[in-house]
């Protein structure tokens, strides 16, 4: 399989899984290839990563134009992936785009494509995620994929028109709290999802969370009406979970779906719209993931928490 689209590879320090992902865009192989790695947060550290990178480097073995952003520095894991993608759009007006961690079925890269040059003037159409964890075909009636609002970036594609729209320093964060905008969008009403997603914006806003560009993404996606398009069947498997991830420590179990392949001759939605029923019960999904969890692990404190949330909101209407 060759595909137009231009692939970037965000890496880091895991060898192992980052060969893992390039394996699957071997198959593909890309014409043209983006790999962006930051710089080690100790000399030690940098110097086992100038070692990864020129592995990485000569491992990208089949014809294409190949470019590389490695950062003498430690950017981080806002700014890391965020340069690195500032860096592609440079140049295109489109990509595909994997983390170390991610490893994609072969039929994503396909099932990207098409969608990047069927949607490239749709712009209410912002991103193509590989991954559905929500496992109920009766959503998705005859149609390969959804349109969804919300937003799923272990594996995903989008274009320069939608990523130029986002500040990911969030300057205009206070003003949209102030007339309460996140409370207009109708899935992030139940569920917790509303407290905690103010809560992340708020903590990037202030500083205070130094290790997240997603929020951001999601947040201007919410507030430009941006859609995301949510594939059938998961495409997309996260292998980056253990104690030296940052925000994948713990392996849970919504995430834990194996990935599929695509059926290339897809069958398109009749109308470009958010999918409500898709939004809640993933919502729902989420929620009951994280209350199972916080019972696990005796955090009996936040699990009455998120509960009193749900059910006040829920009474509220």
């Amino acid at each position: 399989m060759n595909i137009n689209a231009p692939v970037l590879l965000i890496f880091f320090n895991r060898e192992e899984e980052v060969f893992q992902v390039i394996d699957a865009i071997r198959k593909c192989a890309p014409k043209s290839m983006y790999i962006a790695c930051d710089g080690g947060r100790t000399e030690k550290e940098h110097m086992r990563i100038l070692q990864l990178r020129e592995k990485v480097r000569k491992s990208i073995d089949w014809d294409c134009k190949l470019h590389c952003f490695f950062s003498d520095n430690n950017l981080g894991c806002q700014w890391g992936p965020v340069s690195a993608i500032n860096w592609v759009f440079e140049n295109e007006d489109r990509c595909i785009i994997l983390e170390d961690d991610c490893v994609p079925d072969t039929s994503f890269f396909g099932y990207c494509d098409q969608l990047l040059e069927k949607y490239a003037d749709h712009e209410n159409v912002w991103m193509i995620s590989g991954e559905n964890y929500l496992k109920d075909d009766f959503i998705f009636e005859n149609s390969d994929y959804i349109f969804s609002l919300r937003t799923d970036t272990w594996g995903w594609a989008t274009w320069k028109r939608a990523w130029e729209k986002c500040d990911f320093n969030l300057c205009r964060w206070p003003a949209y709290k102030k007339e309460k905008v996140l409370s207009h969008t109708y899935y992030m009403k139940n569920y917790d999802e509303l407290d905690y997603m103010t809560k992340q914006l708020d903590n990037i806003y202030k500083k205070r969370d130094k290790s997240i560009w997603d929020y951001q993404w999601r947040f201007h996606m919410i507030i430009n009406s941006g859609l995301c398009i949510v594939p059938r069947k998961n495409l997309v498997k996260n292998i980056g979970w253990g104690k030296h991830a940052t925000h994948t420590k713990a392996k849970r179990a919504i995430w834990n779906v194996p990935t599929e392949k695509m059926d290339l001759q897809m069958k398109h939605p009749s109308c470009i719209t958010a999918n409500a029923d898709f939004d809640r019960r993933y919502g729902k999904l989420l929620f009951e993931d994280k209350l199972s969890s916080y019972i696990k692990n005796k955090d009996i404190y936040d699990a009455v928490r998120i509960l009193l949330i749900h059910y006040l909101k829920y009474f509220k209407g």
